[in-house]
């Protein structure tokens, strides 16, 4: 299971990803990022969602093994401008769905990895 709770205190929140095995598991953000929520998991156990920074702009983000990457530092050439906001969901062939930005204004994505 996946989501986002509360920090102590009520300093911030983050992505969490929970199992029976390793009970509930903070993922954090990204470097330099300020809260995280987790929106997907697969069954390999990849998790997707955004980290924000201090002013709660979004960035995707997937984490893998537990370790988080910005989607946008993923994708290839990218001559579109296309920024990726939020990543919302990831299936079993790693492909991810989510809301982007151009200059022209939002648009859904489908990232597809490349093996």
């Amino acid at each position: 299971m996946v989501g986002h709770s509360e920090l102590p205190n009520d300093t911030t929140f983050h992505g969490f990803l929970w199992t029976v095995e390793t009970g509930m598991r903070d993922l954090g953000t990204l470097p330099r990022d300020f809260a995280s929520a987790a929106n997907g998991i697969n069954d390999g156990g990849d998790v997707v969602g955004a980290s924000f920074d201090a002013n709660f702009n979004p960035r995707a983000v997937l984490w893998k093994y537990g370790v988080p990457f910005d989607l946008n530092k993923r994708i290839a050439a990218n001559p579109s401008g296309l920024y990726l906001l939020l990543a919302v969901s990831i299936n079993s062939r790693g492909e991810i769905v989510g809301l982007a930005v151009t200059s022209t204004g939002l648009h859904g994505f489908l990232a597809t990895p490349v093996h």
